[in-house]
């Protein structure tokens, strides 16, 4: 098995099942950013400890694939403890695990006979709001502004069209679909630079049955896991001129509801409200599945059945975060 396959078949279920952690308080795999210098590392998995104020790291933990050698991982994984203040870390390849207790500096860790302590239940009950109290009246404010505000409302409407158009005349009909179908939706319904959407265009010319093969993955992509993401950025698979804001529309239209257009002002507008800890990079898979597991919370537990009335799905979350950084945020206005 690979790295990601030990994490979610092996390491996880072990964690849960023999280390008896809350599954609440488990990151899924490769979902923990973490600020090293000027780049951003991708801490593998973390358990959690809750104090009723915020989420704090008891264990970071960093899995290699079975043939790798764990020693070889000590000091990557103790520097990402350091880094995010988590007391103990470990080393798994699934089947060996060896555990560590984090020291004050670089190489000061103590090896540990056996796992690390467990703290009482009390540390082990996830019982903080969601979401802040700053988000849930920018939320309600957004929604007033829908009711009220006729060319704010037109402005979601149209991505929320745009998303089911794809939706209909590409994903609903991908068995029959031709190239000058799959231009024609393209180019009315997908958000793209001008010189990528040249480059997608004439992939659709030269390169159709990869292109073909690609939405058919997307079509048939069952969760949002870097085991799923990730292959859609591999040479295989990347269109010409695709990035993760073109690949994050075709998934919204394949899966309505489940996955959301991402870009670099929903990954600063998720930063600005304290929802992920540092600015993420929306180029990368694992950037993408974290904002995305965020948005489709915010989405189902703050805002759908507040829009079903207007019948939006996930895309009023793209416009509420986007129009919030760029225009509110600074004018007290959702649009210009």
């Amino acid at each position: 098995m690979n790295e990601i396959q030990v994490a979610e078949n092996l390491v996880i279920p072990y964690l849960i099942q023999t280390f008896g952690w809350p599954k609440e308080l488990i990151s899924p795999y490769g979902r923990v950013p973490i600020q090293m210098g000027s780049t951003v590392k991708w801490g593998d998995i973390v358990c959690y400890i809750s104090d009723h104020i915020e989420k704090r790291p008891w264990v970071l933990i960093e899995v290699k694939a079975s043939s790798q050698d764990l020693l070889a991982a000590v000091g990557q994984a103790e520097s990402y403890a350091l880094q995010i203040h988590a007391p103990y870390f470990g080393v798994t390849d699934g089947n060996r695990f060896e555990w560590y207790q984090t020291g004050p500096s670089q190489g000061k860790h103590v090896h540990l006979v056996g796992q690390p302590p467990i703290p009482s239940n009390q540390y082990l009950k996830n019982n903080q709001p969601p979401f802040s109290s700053t988000v849930n009246h920018l939320v309600e404010l957004f929604l007033n502004a829908l009711m009220q505000d006729n060319e704010f409302f037109v402005n979601t409407k149209k991505h929320d069209v745009k998303t089911k158009e794809l939706s209909r005349t590409v994903f609903d009909c991908l068995d029959t679909l031709t190239k000058d179908q799959l231009t024609d939706s393209l180019n009315k319904n997908l958000e793209t630079y001008h010189v990528n959407r040249l480059k997608i265009n004439a992939a659709i010319d030269n390169e159709f049955l990869k292109f073909h093969r690609t939405l058919t993955y997307i079509k048939n992509i069952k969760s949002n896991t870097l085991s799923e993401i990730q292959p859609l950025l591999s040479p295989e698979m990347k269109i010409k001129g695709g990035n993760i804001f073109f690949i994050s529309q075709l998934l919204a239209a394949a899966h309505i509801d489940k996955f959301m257009v991402i870009d670099h002002h929903i990954a600063h507008a998720l930063k600005e409200l304290g929802l992920t800890d540092i600015v993420l990079n929306p180029d990368s898979a694992e950037s993408y599945v974290l904002m995305n597991d965020i948005c489709v919370k915010l989405y189902n537990e703050k805002i759908k059945d507040k829009v079903k009335d207007f019948k939006f799905g996930i895309a009023a979350v793209h416009n509420f975060l986007w129009h919030w950084i760029n225009y509110y945020k600074v004018t007290g206005l959702w649009v210009k």
